[in-house]
């Protein structure tokens, strides 16, 4: 595989890209147990992804939201920013290793 072709490939972050997405959607539109329900699901693909630093942040912000129908923690919005460095950073490392994998003579 070429390193242009590394591009084409379907980004393995993309399900909890989405799922984040739909968690500031969420927020967005007063549907905080949607946001729960969609941070439920960021923290599973994580963890069938082994990325546990987003799990960890995935799990921090589902505490902090608290039970459905609560009132969350007014810190669940850092707890937002913190699950996305956490993506970015995932994002970073994969891109890392696509290019080392793919950087051999073809």
């Amino acid at each position: 595989m070429s390193a242009t072709q590394v591009h084409t490939r379907p980004l393995p972050l993309a399900p909890i890209i989405q799922e984040a997405v739909a968690i500031i959607e969420a927020v967005l539109d007063g549907d905080l147990d949607e946001a729960r329900f969609r941070t439920c699901l960021i923290t599973t693909l994580s963890l069938c992804r082994d990325l546990p630093d987003v799990g960890h942040a995935a799990g921090e912000l589902f505490g902090l939201l608290g039970p459905p129908g609560s009132t969350p923690d007014r810190r669940f919005v850092a707890a937002i920013r913190t699950l996305s460095e956490a993506i970015d950073r995932a994002m970073d490392v994969g891109t890392q290793a696509d290019w080392m994998y793919d950087s051999g003579p073809k």
